[in-house]
């Protein structure tokens, strides 16, 4: 199997968006949304087995210290997974080694990151891919707090309604208490088979209104009336088994083309999880004692 870069101006967008695997996280308006917050440049790629086009594989190249990353998707950029878009009986083992040659000899990246709703651990594992796992909780057939703060800031939110919101694939959602203040608000892209959670807040003091409940309830009709099949809750956390969904994990591959690039990257991924939870405590510390 080959793996070739295609021009962006060139891409027939609706004949891809008609795989039955595809995602919103694929999706032409999603690419910008990530290229815009992250300074990425979009890539896409066309798979070929025996001169037929076989499938397609979406992501985005960046810089950081002067290392170029493939990732497809990457930690921080709110998006789970991309990966790839196959017909039925498409290895998506081929497809990532295929994959793996072009990010070195065509991109000339140093580092590579892929995550797929539908890789096997064995399909990365066979490579020599190191595998971690985003882990969430999926509500089929409809189909906590941790001291941590926010991985992003509002401007991210806006850049992804500005893309995803035209499109029809995105819901906000606006929860208010009986006086009409709002109490708390969703966000949930959908597309294809599976609708995500992506994020939401609430005022703490109007908890025993439970609009989170609400929210999502709402959402999985929503989706569920445009044929959606599964609803991700975006993510770990307990209180979510509340809703009767199951626990999902999907494969998330990475490899460095030396060693000491996985190893800055390793660490990298540890100091934003330090920083990440030292914010958190400094924003739940209490006021100091006049």
């Amino acid at each position: 199997m080959k793996c070739k870069i295609i021009d962006l101006k060139t891409v027939d967008w609706e004949s891809l968006d008609r795989f039955k695997d595809r995602t919103v996280f694929q999706t032409r308006e999603w690419l910008q949304f990530v290229s815009e917050t992250q300074n990425a440049m979009p890539v896409l790629a066309e798979l070929r087995e025996g001169g037929e086009v076989v499938g397609y594989f979406s992501g985005l190249t960046f810089t950081r210290l002067g290392i170029k990353v493939l990732g497809s998707s990457f930690p921080g950029w709110t998006t789970p997974y991309m990966g790839f878009n196959l017909l039925p009986g498409t290895s998506r083992g081929v497809a990532l080694a295929a994959l793996e040659h072009m990010a070195w000899n065509d991109l000339t990246c140093l580092h590579l990151e892929v995550s797929d709703p539908y890789f096997s651990v064995e399909d990365g594992q066979a490579l020599g891919f190191t595998c971690e796992f985003y882990t969430s909780y999926r509500t089929k057939d409809v189909f906590a707090r941790q001291g941590l703060v926010p991985t992003y800031k509002l401007g991210r939110v806006r850049a992804l309604v500005k893309y995803l919101e035209p499109t029809g694939r995105l819901l906000l959602l606006r929860a208010r208490d009986p006086q009409g203040k709002c109490i708390a608000t969703g966000i949930f892209p959908g597309f294809n088979q599976i609708a995500e959670f992506w994020g939401n807040a609430s005022v703490r003091s109007d908890q025993i209104l439970r609009p989170n409940e609400a929210i999502h309830w709402h959402a999985m009709r929503y989706w569920k009336r445009r044929d959606v099949e599964i609803y991700d809750w975006g993510g770990e956390g307990e209180y979510k088994e509340k809703y009767g969904c199951v626990l999902h994990r999907v494969p998330r591959f990475s490899k460095s083309r030396y060693k000491l690039v996985s190893r800055l990257r390793n660490e990298a991924k540890k100091m934003f999880e330090r920083k990440q939870r030292f914010l958190g405590w400094l924003q739940g510390e209490p006021d100091p004692p006049i």
